[in-house]
């Protein structure tokens, strides 16, 4: 089936180290998607804070179809009012991604306009990653991109591999798509990177023109952590219009890697006042053999709540606007696991608006 669970709150106090019993059972729930093996994918935020799910359902054939199910924000309950007894497929032969071949890769969710934001890819020469606009009913909006497809611009990549971080709309229902786009060997092993990158596209499913308009690419915004970039499956988009994108710097491809987060100006550019050069890491505060950025939640006073850890470690720190640490803010610390061995965290993660970190 495909679980979700929720806690470490993304505040400091005790909450930060427990388990949310009160969602699902016992801190997380299980959907049986009613294939011979279902898979968790992403998870995006509903406008009331829910929670959807996109997970896969793969028959006995190999046929996959996406499946998005919807939750009550607090208690973790199927909302049994969505699609049919709370599940929607997403499935059209004309995208590559949901037509039984292979799935999509992460979800954004307009609940106001009832749309879904679907990712994927298109393999060919050369490899396309595009997002496919779908109205709640399931059907292709194909109203949507400059050929009125249902699919977006690609993402200028240029490597031999993407990979694919997180969806998030903004109030405007501009969609912000972040990754990396790294290189490959024939065993699947990172060898270099261009980097980590952060695309915008407008409500008609083209690159924004306005969004790092004095770059070489408009619409798109490619900055390097270090050697190898990692980014997260996580953003935020602050009150200031800020973006805050977590991730990790690597001396070399493979290595120990250093928790990090990257600042964003509303226009598209790294801030520069943050960190050095938009980029602020912390090696000093590695515990574990190594350790991610894991989310940033940027507060009321301007500084920035930041998690990393390398599961099932996880720390907690607050940066000031600078993104220096706050050391007059105790870290927090938590170490976090499911009791269940057949559950497996790696499909994706959110931030609540309550601060409760949600897993799949």
């Amino acid at each position: 089936g495909l679980a979700a669970f929720s806690g470490l709150a993304f505040a400091f106090g005790s909450s930060f180290t427990t388990l949310d019993t009160t969602f699902g059972s016992s801190g997380y729930t299980v959907t049986d998607l009613g294939s011979v093996k279902d898979h968790g994918i992403d998870l995006a935020l509903g406008s009331d804070g829910s929670i959807y799910s996109l997970g896969t359902a793969t028959d006995s054939s190999g046929a996959v179809t996406n499946v998005v199910t919807h939750y009550n924000a607090s208690t973790g309950v199927l909302d049994s009012s969505f699609g049919v007894g709370g599940k929607r497929t997403l499935s059209d032969s004309s995208v590559a991604f949901a037509s039984g071949d292979h799935s999509g890769v992460l979800l954004a969710v307009d609940d106001v306009n009832q749309q879904f934001y679907l990712a994927g890819f298109i393999f060919g020469t050369p490899n396309q990653v595009v997002v496919a606009r779908f109205n709640f009913d399931g059907t292709l909006d194909t109203t949507y991109g400059s050929g009125k497809t249902g699919l977006s611009d690609p993402l200028p990549v240029t490597d031999n591999a993407t990979y694919t971080g997180k969806l998030v709309l903004d109030s405007k229902l501009n969609l912000y798509f972040e990754g990396a786009d790294l290189n490959q060997d024939g065993s699947g092993n990172v060898t270099d990177s261009n980097g980590s990158f952060l695309a915008r596209y407008t409500k008609a499913g083209t690159l924004d023109p306005t969004f790092n308009a004095a770059g070489p690419t408009k619409g798109y915004l490619i900055f390097k952590y270090g050697a190898c970039d990692q980014t997260s499956n996580n953003f935020t988009i602050g009150a200031s219009g800020a973006i805050y994108i977590p991730g990790a710097v690597f001396a070399t491809c493979g290595g120990t890697s250093v928790p990090a987060l990257a600042k964003i100006l509303p226009a598209g550019q790294l801030d520069s006042s943050f960190g050095t050069g938009g980029i602020a890491s912390f090696a000093s505060l590695v515990t574990d053999s190594g350790d991610n950025g894991v989310a940033a939640q940027e507060q009321s006073s301007g500084e920035v709540a930041f998690a990393f850890g390398n599961g099932p470690n996880y720390h907690a720190v607050m940066l000031k606007s600078n993104g220096s640490q706050d050391t007059a803010v105790t870290e927090v610390n938590a170490t976090y696991t499911v009791s269940d061995t057949k559950f497996t965290q790696n499909g994706g993660s959110i931030i609540q608006p309550t601060g409760k970190l949600v897993f799949s």
